[in-house]
């Protein structure tokens, strides 16, 4: 966490992004947002583990693939318009992530979310580009009713 931390306060990023902040992983911080969460593992996390392990074999370099492989997946489904090239691309890293992961990490359990993403590809050729039908409004509706206290007694806020 240090090095990526390094990393974030070098790093020189668009306008239009805006970074992680410094402390998340935190108690102290407490959760991220879903733009938040988008933005350590697409950007803060890459820049860190490819120079760390970038030059690795073995373990650390099988590791460093197979994130790369969930990132590449996940910022296909972030595009605006979209190819066959493109969902192939999804296809391959998405597959190639859940398949490595299995045998990278013993406890790993494929959860119904997995099972979805493997065929996102298919929903992505049917219905488009994924921006146009999921739900982020929805997202920031949960983080703010998150933080509300309802002192866990339904009808009273």
């Amino acid at each position: 966490m240090e090095e990526v931390r390094k990393d974030m306060q070098q790093c020189i990023l668009p306008l239009a992004l805006h970074p992680a902040p410094l402390d998340w992983g935190t108690p102290r911080r407490g959760k991220l947002s879903a733009d938040q969460w988008k933005m350590v593992c697409s950007i803060h996390l890459p820049i860190t583990l490819v120079r760390l392990w970038g030059v690795s074999v073995g373990r650390h370099r099988a590791m460093l693939e197979n994130f790369l492989n969930m990132v590449k997946a996940i910022d296909t489904t972030h595009n605006r318009e979209i190819s066959a090239s493109h969902i192939d691309s999804y296809d391959h890293h998405a597959f190639r992530y859940l398949k490595t992961a299995r045998v990278l990490y013993k406890d790993f359990k494929m959860k119904p979310i997995h099972h979805v993403s493997l065929h996102l590809g298919e929903f992505m050729r049917r219905m488009g580009p994924v921006h146009s039908y999921r739900v982020p409004a929805f997202e920031r509706l949960n983080f703010l009713m998150q933080r509300e206290n309802t002192n866990m007694k339904s009808g009273k806020l």
